[in-house]
């Protein structure tokens, strides 16, 4: 248990870096920078704190941790530069709780040009990105997400390409949007299994982005194979509880895919 430092409270430079079970709080800077680093980082609890983890050039996992109340202009895990060493390349990003970050400037998740997988994370009340993809990330796998009450749902800026699947991006001003920031590409990527629902606008892309669309439930409709546009039937939307009643129209309508044999989805049960 560790509170009222500035931080970092954790640094770490080319190090095997196991952190579980541990609470963090009242830390005004950034409360882990691991660089060069294997990560294990499963189990904690951040509340009231700048940046939470800001991992430059790592691999490993980062998991079912519980992040909230970011202060000011702070990201709750940002991922800088892939990893260059000897075995797994990438970052998985699973099962995380992330919360109340409101600066206009704050992101849930933000990856530069690590190689990431995310999966199984609930993000929500994001002053600006829920995920953030850009700076031409290597590789961005992007699935069984929920993203609600946050400016941008997902963006995908810079010449990145990320699979989406599975996510559930409701409340947001844009659900996915697709631009240049820093150029000179756009966005780009696929999208699959998807709801995007009760947003200001569901899908907005700048004339040098293309995302293509399919199996997905997207208000206002989207050209794309088998996309619907219907209310999917929340159990309870008011109080963030996005399954599906029985008689959505969304049950039985996405595409099997090869991932699916084993996974669970965001509720632990096997899909």
């Amino acid at each position: 248990y560790l509170t009222g430092t500035a931080g970092p409270a954790i640094l770490a430079d080319y190090a095997d870096l196991d952190i579980s079970d541990s609470i963090f709080t009242n830390i005004s800077m950034k409360v882990m920078l691991p660089v060069h680093s294997r990560l294990r980082i499963v189990n904690n609890i951040m509340n009231n704190i700048g940046e939470g983890i800001n991992a430059d050039s790592c691999t490993g996992i980062i998991g079912t941790n519980q992040l909230s109340n970011i202060i000011g202009d702070s990201d709750a895990i940002d991922l800088d530069f892939a990893w260059a060493g000897a075995g797994a390349d990438y970052v998985l990003l699973e099962g995380n709780v992330l919360s109340y970050s409101p600066h206009p400037n704050a992101d849930g998740i933000d990856i530069g040009t690590a190689k990431t997988i995310v999966r199984n994370n609930v993000i929500s009340y994001m002053g600006d990105k829920g995920i953030s993809i850009g700076e031409s990330t290597g590789y961005a796998e992007i699935r069984n997400n929920i993203i609600h009450h946050c400016v941008l749902g997902i963006a995908i800026k810079d010449g990145s390409d990320p699979v989406i699947a599975n996510c559930t991006i409701v409340d947001c001003t844009n659900g996915i949007r697709g631009y240049i920031k820093y150029g000179p590409l756009g966005g780009a990527g696929s999208v699959s299994n998807s709801i995007i629902w009760n947003c200001t606008t569901s899908i907005w892309l700048d004339a040098s982005s293309d995302i293509a669309a399919g199996y997905c439930d997207i208000q206002g409709g989207w050209t794309g194979e088998n996309n619907i546009n219907v209310d999917p039937l929340f159990a309870d939307a008011a109080n963030a509880d996005f399954r599906l009643l029985m008689s959505s129209p969304c049950i039985s309508a996405g595409t099997n895919q090869p991932w699916m044999s084993g996974a669970t989805d965001a509720a632990v049960n096997p899909r």
